[in-house]
């Protein structure tokens, strides 16, 4: 696992992420360069009323560091900057989904008007595969941030689908965007999230993986290619 957010289950919230050209971004920490290999989310639906989902847009963003106008003292956070990487998902082999609990309790939440639209219990867990993955490329000694956004896709029925927030925060807000032609453009407008009854930020749940072993000798997930010894009358070649 390279980064982790693991969801709010009571009284968090499902981000709208579907419908009505919304997409939705949070950044997370690279210290180490290799490719994304899978990418999870939890999500639910409004009203526990899953529908049909088409295709998953994913990308991956560079990061635009938090800044201050020292002419107002205006504060502007964080956000996605140059896309680096996407891919599109459809329903098929390279995405994962099935439940992951139905005991939660949760909000659904329209960042686009600030209005709760529903309630929901039951928490879905996806699971994307590229097949040509991002290859990020921070280090322990100059980490860097990325951010991850997601947009699905659904048929006409009329459900909405929801990004779930995360227990704990990382960084900056989560971000929305109004997306063109399915997809944030190259200088999208991209909104902080917040909590609207708190008014504190949102961050969104999220398990980024990578197929690169950690420092050390060993046969793990990291193995590229292997050919195993022969311990059964095999030999040893004077070399």
């Amino acid at each position: 696992i390279k980064f982790y957010l693991l969801p709010q289950l009571d009284h968090g919230f499902d981000v709208k992420d579907s419908r009505d050209s919304i997409a939705l971004a949070d950044d997370f920490r690279c210290t180490n360069s290799g490719p994304i290999t899978d990418i999870h989310v939890w999500a639910s639906w409004l009203n526990d009323q899953p529908g049909t989902i088409t295709n998953f847009w994913v990308g991956s963003y560079g990061d635009v560091p938090a800044g201050t106008n020292y002419l107002n003292g205006y504060v502007t956070n964080s956000h996605p900057g140059a896309l680096l990487w996407w891919t599109n998902f459809p329903q098929g082999g390279q995405v994962v989904q099935g439940i992951y609990t139905n005991y939660a309790s949760e909000y659904f939440y329209n960042p686009t008007n600030n209005i709760i639209m529903g309630s929901d219990s039951v928490v879905w867990y996806y699971c994307f595969y590229p097949t040509q993955p991002f290859v990020q490329q921070g280090s322990p000694t100059a980490p860097t941030n990325y951010w991850l956004a997601i947009r699905a896709q659904l048929a006409p029925d009329g459900t909405l689908y929801g990004w779930k927030s995360s227990a704990v925060p990382y960084n900056d807000p989560a971000v929305w965007v109004t997306t063109v032609n399915g997809m944030p453009g190259l200088k999208s407008n991209w909104q902080s999230i917040t909590n609207p009854l708190t008014q504190q930020p949102l961050h969104l749940s999220m398990v980024l993986t990578t197929s690169n072993a950690p420092t050390g000798c060993f046969e793990g997930d990291g193995v590229k290619y292997m050919q195993g010894p022969q311990f059964t009358n095999g030999f040893g070649i004077w070399d």
